[in-house]
């Protein structure tokens, strides 16, 4: 009889193992290809954050405060080049008088750096200041002007001084002082040297109290 040959069956485990190593591979490759897909967690999708300073203080705000500060910066530095001609201050009465002007831009911008730009006492000077812009006094009447204004703007300065610069009430008494004796019913070219010391005191003042100027 002949002999009967009995094929023998493959493995059926090599098959499975083949299957789950070609699965593992395709769940690796999904997972990794969204990764870079997920979507922002709702919670977070319309949060806003500030950018802050280590005082507290925003971006925003402290952008505001430098060109508050630039601002005063500049006025101070033309108000003190603007009263420097000795000869002309007293004698020209226009050029006199745009001190006047000059020195109310300057205390207003240095108020402004301490937000004291509201003070009621600025207020009243600010409707002094648009009368006399555009026009020319008599030479005596600049005289009660100078008197009368620069009155009223050394008490501006004084209110700076009294909350910021305790240590400069002697100049603010010094200022109120050459006012004083300033005689209103004069012509200011026969005070020259008061005229003259006056806008002089008072823009050293200014600077003094503009903080981290750079004039």
């Amino acid at each position: 009889m002949a002999e009967i040959k009995v094929e023998k069956k493959k493995s059926i485990w090599a098959w499975v193992t083949v299957l789950i190593i070609v699965i593992g591979i395709g769940i690796a490759y999904l997972y990794y290809s969204n990764l870079g897909e997920r979507p922002v967690p709702e919670a977070l999708q319309d949060e806003k954050v500030d950018v802050g300073l280590d005082d507290g203080t925003t971006l925003e705000g402290n952008i505001e405060k430098d060109s508050l500060q630039v601002k005063a910066d500049q006025e101070v530095a033309e108000y003190i080049s603007y009263v420097m001609d000795k000869n002309r201050m007293g004698s020209d009465l226009q050029y006199t008088q745009n001190a006047l002007v000059q020195l109310y831009n300057t205390i207003q911008a240095v108020a402004s750096v301490h937000h004291m730009e509201n003070m009621e006492a600025l207020g009243s000077v600010s409707a002094d200041v648009k009368k006399v812009t555009g026009t020319t006094h008599a030479p005596d009447s600049l005289s009660s002007a100078i008197k009368r204004m620069g009155g009223s703007m050394v008490k501006v300065m004084g209110e700076i001084q009294q909350q910021h610069f305790p240590d400069h009430t002697s100049k603010i008494t010094e200022l109120e002082g050459i006012l004083q004796e300033l005689d209103p019913n004069r012509k200011v070219a026969d005070q020259k040297e008061k005229v003259v010391d006056f806008f002089d005191r008072a823009g050293k003042l200014l600077k003094e109290m503009n903080p981290k100027s750079s004039v």
